[in-house]
């Protein structure tokens, strides 16, 4: 008796294990693509992806730690990431072909949510002699997170009003030691409000 018993139990033992392998392997894994992981928008995309992942039970969210708008929309199309985040601007040059994408246009591109209104604010060393943009000219500086849309605007801004620093290009962590080491005036940074992220 105890010889059937077994082979009984060992069939519902292995289904046992079996179906939550079954129901994970049909759920459609997707990769979304943030910012550096200092950001708080990487934390709202971490957020993000675990709503997503509670309650759309057929899908698994993974994040991707990465630069930005810039090397997100890079990322998509290049098939390396599924979604990710992306500011308004940026989107739109790419979708059109505008810009850094004259050429290279992101047609297929989508807005999913909007989620923040940022603000690109240019912070500089109290005794950096920095008042004005044009002081900018020829100083050190980090003109946002490397491909991001901050970095890009900054360019695209300072270019339009002939400002020219020597660009420091990095994440947000490197400027901030260049900043506190003295290798650079300062840097540009999206926050949300009054508040750098």
């Amino acid at each position: 008796m105890k010889k059937y018993g077994w082979l009984f139990l060992i069939p519902i033992v292995l289904l046992t294990f079996a179906l939550p392998a079954t129901s994970e392997a049909k759920k459609k894994y997707l990769f979304f693509g943030a910012s550096a992981a200092a950001s708080s928008h990487y934390a709202y995309v971490v957020g993000a992806a675990k709503a997503i992942n509670k309650y759309v039970p057929e899908v698994k969210v993974n994040v991707v730690e990465t630069g930005a708008s810039v090397d997100n929309l890079k990322r998509v199309k290049s098939g390396e990431i599924d979604m990710g985040i992306c500011s308004m601007k940026t989107m739109y040059e790419a979708w059109k072909g505008l810009a850094r994408w004259e050429g290279n246009p992101l047609p297929d591109v989508r807005l999913l949510w909007l989620y923040a209104v940022g603000i690109d604010f240019i912070v500089v060393r109290e005794d950096s002699g920095v008042k004005k943009l044009e002081d900018l000219n020829g100083k050190k500086f980090n003109p946002g997170i490397r491909g991001s849309a901050c970095e890009a605007t900054t360019k695209q801004v300072f270019k339009i009003l002939e400002i020219m620093p020597n660009y420091h290009i990095g994440a947000t962590c490197d400027a901030v030691k260049a900043i506190k080491d003295n290798r650079i005036v300062g840097y540009v940074k999206t926050g949300i409000g009054t508040q750098v992220d």
